[in-house]
């Protein structure tokens, strides 16, 4: 009986220990540019890029991501548009009806990466809270001086937290295959989440990559008998009379013998 209730109590800190676990994940993007994706522009695709417009749902790793608002003389003259991007091999090909991208003037960090104008949001596809830790952001063109961007975390049961900064779109490197044009930036209290929001104050698309968010616990399932059952008094009382018995019938045996 010991042994068993001492096995019930580990079990049930393991399964504590379970619970309290949580993960982390890192949204690259990488390998996504130029991909067919359920919900994308067909008539925007190309080999180097996915879009998607008119605040369709990009679904990618466990998360919705969209864009919405207007957001008229964009630098691509798109609205709600949420692109997957490869830099890599975009540059001077003809990646949209008539517009040629110069990628001397475009964000590059050496991989695929998203953009979006005028404003991101995404959650999880499941609706269950998130935590934001980090993410690298960038004006994606030159040439729009500085737009003040602000990230909103949507808190589950309402309420929200935000933070803002400016993006520079100047700092953007004069070789598109050197160095990293994003900036990254650390996030505090955006916890419990529902959805986190990204807005700006200009026409320019941002490019947004690496986004580091924390997940919520795996769902553990019980063992529905995980050590033997303890007898129920009435099973106790059943057997012991059933003992009472069968001594009572040896002794008999015993006694008609003699």
């Amino acid at each position: 009986m010991k042994k068993k209730l001492i096995a019930a109590s580990i079990a049930g800190v393991l399964t504590i220990g379970l619970v309290s676990n949580v993960s982390a994940e890192l949204i690259t993007f990488d390998g996504l540019a130029g991909s067919h994706m359920l919900g994308e522009d067909i008539s925007r695709h190309d080999s180097f890029v996915t879009v998607f417009t008119n605040s369709s749902v990009a679904n990618i790793d466990g998360f919705k991501f969209t864009s919405i608002g207007t957001n008229l003389n964009s630098s691509i003259s798109i609205d709600n548009a949420l692109y997957m991007v490869d830099m890599q091999n975009w540059g001077s090909n003809t990646g949209l009806s008539g517009s040629v991208i110069d990628t001397f003037l475009t964000a590059w960090n050496g991989t695929d990466y998203a953009m979006f104008s005028p404003s991101l949001t995404f959650s999880l596809a499941s609706n269950e809270p998130f935590s934001l830790n980090s993410l690298d952001l960038v004006m994606w063109q030159a040439g729009y001086g500085e737009t003040e961007t602000t990230i909103t975390g949507n808190f589950v049961g309402g309420g929200s937290i935000s933070q803002s900064f400016g993006l520079d779109s100047t700092a953007l490197n004069s070789d598109i295959q050197i160095g990293n044009d994003f900036t990254h930036h650390d996030l505090t209290g955006f916890t419990n989440l529902a959805s986190v929001t990204i807005t700006k104050d200009s026409t320019n698309f941002l490019a947004i990559d690496n986004i580091n968010v924390t997940l919520p616990p795996p769902v553990i399932i019980p063992d529905p008998d995980p050590v033997s059952q303890v007898p129920e008094p009435e099973t106790y009382a059943m057997l012991l009379a059933g003992l009472g018995l069968i001594g009572f019938m040896a002794r008999r045996r015993r006694s008609l013998t003699e």
